[in-house]
């Protein structure tokens, strides 16, 4: 019963400050990980033309 009485007192405004706080948390998040997956693609293009030497 506790749990089902937390989550209706929970209001609107909380809710919708937790989403932008995890969307401005993700932004930060999806860059690093598609700067990182930019970089590992540069490192192995870059490990094939030096085994076609």
């Amino acid at each position: 019963l506790n749990v089902f009485n937390t989550v209706e007192n929970i209001s609107p405004d909380k809710i919708w400050i937790a989403g932008r706080l995890s969307s401005r948390f993700m932004l930060p998040l999806l860059l690093s990980i598609f700067f990182a997956i930019a970089l590992i693609l540069m490192l192995l293009k870059n490990r094939m033309k030096n085994d076609e030497e």
